[in-house]
């Protein structure tokens, strides 16, 4: 049931992005006046908000998938960590989680950041390495390296 006159939790901006299953591949948001734009494989949905966190494909007799919807999800932190759509009619909603922004994943931009760092208070420089094309290694002397992982998004500056 409908729950009239309800906002997103977040900015439309902050449900764009890549989410991931394994065995439906990868969901593409993109904004579109005033709604979204849902890419999946070679379908793609219009949708308007329907209520809180949940977004609808129009209704249009035409359309198959017309009045599905989709759900986000946010983490711990209050980031959209996922979204779920019902792809089959026997299974729960299928879960697609949030991959990290493209950028953090890119070789150019990592090798921006290899290098040597000092930081007040502590007398041993850290030492910031490429492994591979993605992987960032950090390193002190007499500590173990310790391998980056991707956030979802740069922080806001």
């Amino acid at each position: 049931m409908r729950k009239k006159d309800t906002q997103p939790s977040h900015d439309i901006k902050d449900y764009l992005g890549d989410y991931e299953n394994p065995g439906y591949g990868i969901v593409s948001v993109a904004e579109e006046k005033d709604a979204l734009l849902v890419k999946l494989n070679k379908l793609t949905f219009h949708m308007k908000h329907y209520h809180y966190d949940v977004f609808e494909i129009p209704f249009d007799p035409q359309d198959p998938f017309a009045k599905q919807k989709l759900s986000f999800f946010g983490d711990l932190n209050g980031d959209i960590s996922s979204l779920t759509m019902p792809l089959e009619p026997r299974v729960k909603d299928i879960v697609f989680t949030r991959m990290p922004d493209k950028q953090l994943t890119d070789h150019a931009f990592l090798q921006t950041l290899v290098g040597e760092y000092d930081f007040p208070g502590d007398p041993t420089p850290t030492t910031i390495a490429l492994r591979g094309d993605h992987t960032l290694v950090m390193s002190q002397p007499g500590a173990p390296n310790a391998n980056s992982r991707p956030a979802l998004a740069l922080p806001s500056i």
